[in-house]
This record gives C-alpha cells, sequence and structure tokens, in this order.
C-alpha cells in the first residue's frame, strides 16, 4: 500500500550512487537545456518561460533550423539562441565541463528527444558541444507535428549545406520509446541494468524506464543542475568495489549494489565477452541474450508494448504533480538532491581539442 511505497522510497533515498554506468542517455529539451527548445520554437511558449521567442513559428525539421539562424542574426539575445536556451555561458561551460568528465571516465553518451533532430544538433554546433555525444535520436522532417506557414515558405527554398549536414537520417528516427532504445542499446553492448541511466525531466518517461536502466529525473525541468551532474559523475566513475569480469574490452562489467533489484536471472547481465569470471569449484549458469523476436525477460515485454509507444509530444504541457518521485519503490538509487550536505564542485577536466569541436555524429 501507500506506507509500503513511502518505506521503500526512504530506503531508496539512502542508498549511496554507486558507479559503473558505460551510457548516459539524455533528454534534451528541460534536461540538457533549460528550457524546451522545441516548444518555444514552434510557438507552444509557456507565459512564464525564462526565454521567449518572437513570431513567426516553426514546427519542422528545416523550419527550427531556419528560424534558430534568423535568431542569432537578429540579436535578440546577446550571446545567441542555443546560449541562452542553455541558461547562459556559464552553465554552458559547467555543462560541457561535466560532460568531458564522463567521457573522460568512459561513458558513451546519447541523446533521444522527442524534438526535432536538425534543432538539437543546430544547437549542439552553436554551443561546440555536439563532439562530445555519440548519437542522438529523435523526430525528423515535416510530418511529426504539422507545418506553420513559415515552415512552407522555409520548405520552397533549397537547404543549405550546413542545413544538409545537420539534419537527422532515418536510423536517428526510428527508435519507437526510450525504454526500447535504451533496451536495445543495451543489448548491443551487454550492458546490465545497473550499467546505462536515462536523464529526464518527465516523471512519466523515468517510469517507463526505471524496469530497463537506472535514472535520474531531472525533477526542475530546468536544466540538470549542478548536483545532477556531481551525481552523473559518481555514477559513470569505475566501480572499485564491483566484482570483474573479463569482456572483450578487458573492463569491468558492473555489479549490484545496495538498494537495487536483483539482476542475477538477466540476460542484461553480462561481460562483452558473455563470459563470467568464478572461483575455482564454481559453477556457472549460462546465459543468453534473446534474438529478435524472443521474449524479453522478466515481463518487460509487455511493458515496453504498444501501450508505451507514443513518441511525440503533446500540444499542451501538463502541470506536474508528484508526491514522491516517479517510480520510487523501484528507485536504483536515491535522489541526489537532498541531504548528505552540499556537494563538492565539478571536477574541470582537460579541455577537448579545438579542431573537433564541431565534428557531427
Amino acid at each position: 500500500g501507500t506506507q509500503t511505497l513511502l518505506v521503500m522510497a526512504r530506503r531508496a533515498a539512502g542508498a549511496p550512487t554507486t558507479g559503473g554506468v558505460k551510457l548516459v542517455v539524455f533528454d534534451f529539451d528541460q534536461t540538457l537545456s533549460c528550457i524546451h527548445v522545441f516548444k518555444s520554437i514552434a510557438g507552444w511558449n509557456d507565459p512564464d518561460a525564462p526565454v521567449r521567442v518572437p513570431p513567426p513559428y516553426a514546427c519542422t525539421e528545416r523550419g527550427q533550423m531556419r528560424r534558430i539562424e534568423e535568431l542569432d542574426k537578429s540579436g535578440a539575445y546577446k550571446d545567441g539562441f542555443a546560449v541562452a536556451a542553455f541558461g547562459g555561458r556559464a552553465r554552458v561551460e559547467q555543462l560541457r565541463n561535466c560532460l568531458l568528465c564522463l567521457k573522460q571516465q568512459g561513458a558513451e553518451l546519447v541523446i533521444c528527444t522527442k524534438g526535432l533532430i536538425g534543432a538539437v544538433r543546430r544547437c549542439l554546433v552553436d554551443l561546440g558541444l555536439i563532439n562530445l555525444f555519440d548519437e542522438a535520436y529523435g523526430n525528423l522532417g515535416d510530418d511529426a507535428y504539422g507545418a506553420s506557414p513559415y515552415d512552407k515558405h522555409v520548405a520552397k527554398s533549397a537547404p543549405s549545406e550546413e542545413e544538409l549536414q545537420l539534419l537527422g537520417s532515418p536510423h536517428q528516427g526510428n527508435w519507437g520509446t526510450k525504454p526500447e532504445l535504451i533496451y536495445a542499446l543495451m543489448r548491443e553492448r551487454r550492458l546490465s541494468r545497473e550499467q546505462a541511466v536515462i536523464v529526464e525531466d518527465d516523471p512519466e518517461e523515468i517510469r517507463r524506464s526505471t524496469p530497463v536502466c537506472r535514472t535520474l529525473w531531472v525533477k526542475e525541468a530546468q536544466g540538470v543542475t549542478p548536483q545532477a551532474m556531481e551525481a552523473l559523475q559518481r555514477m559513470t566513475a569505475p566501480d572499485a568495489s564491483a566484482p570483474r569480469s573479463r569482456g572483450s574490452d578487458g573492463r569491468s562489467a558492473g555489479s549490484r549494489y545496495p538498494g537495487t533489484q536483483s539482476m542475477e536471472n538477466s540476460p542484461l547481465n553480462r561481460s562483452g565477452s558473455g563470459k563470467r569470471e568464478r572461483r575455482p569449484g564454481a559453477s556457472v549458469a549460462r546465459e543468453r541474450i534473446p534474438m529478435r523476436g524472443e521474449p524479453v525477460p522478466g515481463g518487460l515485454e509487455a511493458q515496453l508494448g504498444s501501450g508505451l509507444s507514443a513518441a511525440r509530444l503533446g500540444v499542451k504541457d501538463k502541470a506536474r504533480s508528484c508526491s514522491q518521485p516517479p517510480g520510487a519503490a523501484q528507485r536504483p538509487f536515491g535522489p541526489p538532491f537532498g541531504g548528505g550536505g552540499q556537494l563538492p564542485p565539478l571536477r574541470r577536466p582537460p579541455r577537448a581539442h579545438e579542431d573537433a569541436s564541431r565534428r557531427l555524429f
């Protein structure tokens, strides 16, 4: 009942945020960015949003890229639209340092958004962050959210060479739901549940992803905070306490930690080579990753069914009201925002090479 959920939530809050994460999947709007970039450019403006976009509005991939370019040329934002959308230069640098640390610790960084790939990549190029992400998944073209009169006007002109480079490709738009994508990426990399995390502001996406991977809820929905960045750095740190198993790359495959559900019987809980290290005399239960079309273990197939397949945005925002973090009874670690005093400052990693700052995925 409710009392049981509260007890489990309190236990989760006391669990340490351990390391070993190899895959970090970020939402874009209000997670990496501080505002909802897609909705702002589409004219679905929140009257209280810190950054407002004047008309004309755009809802297509090319239209939003062109509108960002026009906003930059207009001088409406001191350092450009992307910098304003990400909370200013100081926060952009803080985010850059965090992402560099995650990469330095061996994590693969992926974006999965319901927004438009072209607009996401346009912002990342303008910020010099695009080289830090291994891939981005989102919506494509003109069909996702319809076309405004401005979009139709843009469609009559030929795309520039840079726009062609920034437009998403079919594989980036063919991903179903976020839990389905994360599960597929984990299978490809032979990662356990504890070696992947989704960073997301939508509590419903957090709830849906809880059976698949670890979760970090950006409950303020105004961009990842310094506390959340610090939590991510802890999560991607090498897990020295984990029992090591030799994968194909020689790295640890991760292990359970306090406050998590058991993954002993899951085919995801295996190293890159599919073998576990064992002590003399110990027996090994061999596991196999399911092939396409086979049932997903642990009832996960039912949880990732057609009922969760809406991958597009609603036209209207719904009020966020949660008495406790979504999925609190199953959360693999406690919220990084409460208790324990002030977190130490983010570590500053070596700067990325300048000539790679504009590399596209």
